[in-house]
């Protein structure tokens, strides 16, 4: 019959191989493949962080191996750490005062001017300003980890980040939520999500962004 015909071309060893997995099932399997780097690099990023001025590095070192496990890179979790950690200290701060530093500030900023503009009209121009910094750097932080960590200099990387992160707004929306989003909430939610946080909390929403941001890093035109 024709349906086992085609169900024995296709399971036959001659057959061509299938298809690369997208969408849902690719991160399944990335999941699946990771779950025990996840903890770990959760932990290390966290020890990274406790002298308060090695975060940078921390955060671009926990981007690092991230990336390299969405493209299905072999694994050594504490070389790869370590290596994104020490050798590329210049990108960590520059991305770290870029994404994080610019997000903090522009969203205080805002709140600030927001308060204010309702007793002077004048002071709703640099609330839009603040505003607009916030969203695009948080449409485009895991955009410029991506390019910095694949090679681009600060300026290129910035560059094509901020044109990603503007023109893929759907994408990158999403992005934000599964980062910035989950963080967010569950800091709020501490000490409730502490034992989270302390094990999954900052690894899981990096591979997140890293995976969504995945295809326009590869594929970027610009």
């Amino acid at each position: 019959m024709r349906l086992f015909r085609d169900w024995e071309a296709e399971t036959s060893p001659d057959s061509q191989e299938q298809p690369e997995k997208t969408g849902g099932a690719k991160l399944w399997e990335i999941l699946e493949g990771n779950w025990g780097t996840l903890p770990q690099i959760n932990l290390l990023f966290l020890a990274g962080c406790l002298p308060v001025v090695t975060m940078p590095l921390s955060l671009y070192a926990m981007h690092y191996v991230m990336r390299r496990r969405v493209l299905g890179m072999p694994k050594d979790n504490w070389a790869d750490f370590k290596i994104g950690f020490r050798k590329f200290w210049k990108q960590a701060y520059a991305a770290f005062f870029l994404s994080v530093g610019l997000l903090a500030v522009s969203g205080v900023g805002a709140w600030f001017y927001l308060r204010q503009a309702a007793e002077n009209f004048l002071l709703f121009a640099p609330f839009v300003l603040c505003s607009t910094v916030f969203l695009t750097t948080a449409l485009s932080g895991e955009y410029l980890y991506g390019f910095l960590i694949d090679g681009l200099s600060v300026k290129e990387a910035l560059r094509r980040a901020v044109i990603c992160g503007l023109g893929k707004p759907l994408r990158s929306i999403g992005t934000a939520v599964c980062t910035i989003g989950i963080v967010a909430v569950s800091a709020i939610a501490f000490p409730f999500s502490g034992l989270y946080l302390l094990i999954l909390g900052f690894s899981v929403p990096c591979l997140l962004g890293q995976f969504l941001v995945r295809v326009h890093l590869d594929q970027n035109p610009y």
